[in-house]
């Protein structure tokens, strides 16, 4: 039966192409709602499975109003999963070969300006909380990794001297290093001094038994929902039109680089993208602040011009 080899699919996603736990939640998610879809149409074995059977899967999508980003997303982790399982002998042929993405909107990240981010990172007190936070915004845009990356670090990830962390499990898989600048370095440092020790002993875990960096009240490894919450209660001081997300600090640390004359190879090694082509969508959020703020201040290029003779 097509459901009986979900968890060797997703098994595989985890040994082989060393997805994350969340990435694997959602292909989960994605291929269980086509299985389901198939069984509704009575396609329970593979033989069954045909172009007609997927056709009748994406209409359901359709029917059901998701956005294409969605459908996109879906569309991809069944043709994941129907890849998989020709190259494992469960189909000769892969019905989604001939099936295309539906087209998506172009969409650019959302951006903090320089000074939004500088609000942001100022926003904690002094409080061993405070402290935490501090270390955990300044991480995150000094570095530009990832959150569940930051979630992952260890005390002995950091080196404070070289100004770097080692990522030892990033997406992928991957392990490298990431740069910090001196502002996390001192952040980090004031939290190990005198804000960690406080959250240890006010909290459940003994001292020493949590190897992380970053520590929730109890005393243990704070969880990457935990570092999105964290960013969106400074969001305010921020004074973004969006709610910041850790991906916020990321799309910003990677902005700002290029703003400042960063060339694009040396980004996509600092990010940790295999493919150049992910880093390249920050020329265009790059291109478009430029247009924003030449219209914002330049006397002649807003739509109110001076008609006074020269």
């Amino acid at each position: 039966m097509i459901r009986n080899a979900l968890d060797a699919f997703l098994e595989w996603r985890r040994s082989a192409r060393g997805d994350a736990p969340l990435t694997r939640k959602a292909y989960a998610a994605d291929v269980s709602q086509f299985i389901d879809v198939c069984e509704g149409q009575g396609v329970r074995h593979w033989s069954d499975l045909d172009l007609k059977a997927l056709r009748r899967y994406i209409l359901s999508l359709q029917e059901r109003t998701y956005a294409p980003t969605s459908i996109a997303r879906k569309i991809s982790a069944v043709r994941a999963f129907l890849r998989w399982a020709r190259r494992d002998g469960l189909i000769k042929e892969d019905p989604s070969a001939s099936i295309r993405n539906p087209k998506t909107p172009a969409r650019l990240p959302r951006v903090l300006g320089e000074a939004g981010v500088t609000a942001l990172v100022q926003a904690p007190d002094a409080s061993p909380f405070g402290l935490r936070d501090r270390a955990l915004l300044e991480v995150l845009y000094g570095s530009g990794i990832r959150a569940f990356e930051v979630r992952g670090l260890d005390i002995a990830d950091i080196d404070l001297e070289a100004l770097e962390v080692r990522i030892r499990s990033g997406k992928g898989g991957a392990e490298r290093i990431a740069l910090i600048g001196e502002p996390a370095a001192t952040a980090i440092a004031d939290y190990l001094q005198c804000g960690r020790p406080a959250i240890v002993a006010g909290g459940r875990a003994r001292p020493g038994e949590d190897p992380a960096l970053l520590l929730n009240r109890f005393g243990t490894r704070l969880s990457t929902r935990g570092i999105q919450r964290i960013v969106e209660r400074y969001g305010g001081a921020a004074g973004a039109r969006f709610k910041p997300t850790p991906h916020s600090l990321r799309h910003a640390f990677a902005t700002h680089l290029l703003d400042h004359g960063a060339d694009l190879r040396t980004i996509q090694e600092l990010l940790g993208h295999r493919n150049i082509a992910t880093t390249q969508v920050y020329t265009h959020v790059s291109a478009r602040t430029m247009r924003e703020t030449h219209k914002r201040t330049h006397p002649r290029a807003g739509d109110q011009m001076d008609t006074e003779d020269a």
